[in-house]
């Protein structure tokens, strides 16, 4: 899967993300600390939606600075839009998990955009779901990001990595460090 990966991804995509990430951490601390009289409860959220935003921002710039497809669905119901970038047969969203080692939120998003990886696993765990006829030349991935511990400084993410997770987010097919 790593070669696949590498295959697909332009290496300068790679920088791009890690670099932007890193100015979506700094660049949310300095507008959250410019901020006059913030405190700590609405500091936090603030600062989360702050990351998010850059994140997003930066994701869509690496992708649009490679010359490779952007798409900005709405969410069902709508109220939420999130980036999706193409390379080659990935598909790549972006998502936060709160450790290395955890899982994504099965948001319903997330789910549908997951099934597409059912044909990488070997058992159909569907017995009660409607055969849904997918394509298999697409994968969809995600840059995967974890942010530090509260207590530190937090101008840098603790983690970031590329993942291919199951088609139900129970686990991933592959995950690896993009640092």
């Amino acid at each position: 899967m790593r070669d696949e990966i590498l295959r697909c991804l332009p290496r300068q995509f790679v920088f791009d993300v890690l670099e932007n990430t890193d100015a979506a951490f700094l660049g949310a601390k300095r507008v959250v600390d410019d901020v006059v009289g913030c405190e700590e409860p609405e500091r936090a959220q603030m600062l989360g939606q702050h990351r998010h935003w850059g994140q997003e921002v930066g994701f869509r710039r690496a992708a649009r600075s490679n010359e490779l497809r952007i798409m900005v669905p709405h969410t069902t119901p709508k109220g939420g839009r999130f980036s999706l970038v193409q390379a080659g047969k990935f598909v790549l969203a972006r998502a936060k998990i709160s450790t290395e080692r955890s899982i994504l939120k099965p948001s319903k998003y997330m789910r549908s955009l997951a099934l597409h990886n059912r044909f990488l696993e070997p058992y159909q765990w569907y017995l009660f779901l409607e055969e849904l006829d997918l394509p298999t030349d697409i994968i969809f991935g995600l840059v995967v990001t974890v942010g530090p511990p509260h207590w530190q400084e937090e101008v840098r993410p603790k983690y970031i990595g590329i993942g291919i997770p199951t088609s139900n987010l129970s686990g991933w097919h592959f995950r690896e460090s993009l640092d």
